[in-house]
Parts: C-alpha cells; sequence; structure tokens
C-alpha cells in the first residue's frame, strides 16, 4: 500500500515518499469558454472542451518563435482576471504516433494547473499541426521546449516557471528541466521508462514530480520505482489507478491528483 507523502517548495518534507491518488470526484460536465479583449480575441476550438467542467478560460492561438521556424501554440489564462501565479509549459506524446498538444491528458495537465492560478502554454512540437520542420529524434524537441519557455519567460517577468509532459513529453520535459536553470518544478507524466537512458536523474537538482499509471504498458511499476529510486532529491511520485498509459477510465483522478501537483 501506498503511504502519504508530504512536499514543499523546496523539496521533500522528512519522511514518506508516495501515496496514491483518491478517487475520481463526480463525472464532469460541459466546458465554457469565456471571450476576451484584443489579445485574447481569437479563441481555438478545443476538441476536448466538450468534456470539461463549466470553468471559463481565455484561449489564445498563437505562432512562436522556434529554432526550425513557428511553433503552432495555446496559451490559457483563467477568466476573470485573477492573479497569474506561475507560467506552466506542457508537451505532448510523440509525434510519429498521434501525439500532439490536443491529447486528453496533456489537455487535462493543462486545465489543472490553470485552476491553480497558472498560465499555461501548449505546443505542437517541429512538424506536427502547424509547427515547421520535421521529427528530430528528441533532440530538437527538446529546443522547442526551451523556446516555448522563453516565451513565457517574456510574456509573464517575475513568475515562477514550470515544465510538464505526457509520455514522450515526460522525456522531453525532464531532459530539458534538469539541464536549464530557474525552472520551478517539472511534471513528469506517464514516462515511458521501459526504454531509454535515465540515469541522468541522478543529477537532476530540479523538484520533480512523477505521476503514473498503475497500468503502464510502457513504464511497468518496477521500472518506474526504479527510476524514482536512483532520481536526485528533491523528489514525489503519486500513482493513479487506471487501466493503461492513457489513464483510462481515471482522467478525473488524474486531473485532482495534477491540481495537487501543481499547487
Amino acid at each position: 500500500m501506498c503511504r502519504p507523502v508530504a512536499w514543499a517548495h523546496n523539496g521533500l518534507v522528512p519522511g514518506c515518499e508516495r501515496h496514491r491518488c483518491p478517487h475520481p470526484v463526480n463525472r464532469l460536465g460541459h466546458f465554457a469558454i469565456a471571450t476576451s479583449a484584443s489579445r485574447f480575441a481569437r479563441i481555438a476550438t478545443d476538441p476536448n472542451a466538450v468534456h470539461a467542467r463549466s470553468m471559463a478560460r481565455k484561449l489564445e492561438s498563437t505562432l512562436l518563435a522556434g529554432p526550425a521556424g513557428r511553433l503552432e501554440a495555446l496559451l490559457e489564462e483563467t477568466g476573470g482576471g485573477g492573479k497569474i501565479e506561475r507560467a506552466v509549459v506542457i508537451c505532448h506524446p510523440h509525434p510519429q504516433f498521434g501525439g500532439t498538444m490536443h491529447n486528453k491528458v496533456v489537455y487535462r495537465m493543462a486545465r489543472a494547473a490553470r485552476a491553480t492560478g497558472a498560465a499555461v502554454l501548449r505546443f505542437n512540437y517541429r512538424g506536427v499541426g502547424r509547427s515547421s520542420g520535421v521529427y528530430d529524434g528528441g533532440r530538437g524537441e527538446q529546443d522547442d521546449l526551451r523556446a516555448a519557455v522563453r516565451y513565457m519567460r517574456d510574456r509573464y517577468p517575475g513568475r515562477a516557471i514550470s515544465i510538464g509532459g505526457f509520455s514522450f513529453g515526460a522525456r522531453v520535459s525532464l531532459r530539458v528541466s534538469c539541464g536549464e536553470a530557474g525552472i520551478d518544478r517539472v511534471v513528469a507524466v506517464g514516462a515511458p521508462v521501459d526504454h531509454g537512458d535515465w540515469n541522468y536523474l541522478a543529477n537532476c537538482g530540479c523538484p520533480k514530480h512523477f505521476v503514473h499509471s498503475s497500468n503502464d504498458q510502457y513504464g511497468s511499476i518496477d521500472n518506474m520505482e526504479r527510476v524514482f529510486e536512483l532520481a536526485a532529491e528533491p523528489k514525489h511520485i503519486a500513482w493513479v489507478e487506471a487501466r493503461d498509459h492513457f489513464f483510462a477510465d481515471a482522467l478525473d483522478e488524474l486531473e485532482e491528483c495534477l491540481k495537487r501537483t501543481w499547487r
């Protein structure tokens, strides 16, 4: 049985290391998009919106300057003019297997962060959607993320910057966060730990939050626990009971877990 954990912004409070997220709340209803002034005048349609709960948001479709050309992106802020607590950039799954910024797990990650007062940027890697360039095996995609981080630093000066990603996006996020100064935290959802080299995490001082399915076909429990053990502190892991890597039947539970992770 997993045990409770306490987390502080500067690391783990001494004690346990793992917890199991509680069962989900009521099923979600419909989603409301609030229009706004000129800089948010262009409202992009999000295919996940019909599944979301009622929460007004500002949604801006934009093109960033990336290392291989333009990067297609969506910038979200909570509607109502609330204070922006931090800036978050979220990375999508593998582009060669249909991954885009509209992926349902990426969408839930973004909405959970926005619920905690964050401005959130989702973007398409090079060669995906309207983004320029071609797939670069993860190397160029890391550069794309660095460009997105620079954009958010310029747009929200003085705010803490956090990074998150799902699947391949978790790998990209961890790599960049471990080498980029000034990242507040990295949230790695469904890290594909059955493949690749993760030993670099032993020297990664960025605060790391892992969120993992109990039945992930690309990251077994044993391998996830092994990677977590070798990772340097501060670190935290949460297990979500789900049917597969994509958190089937547990997206609501995942989102509630992520709200606590982003706070």
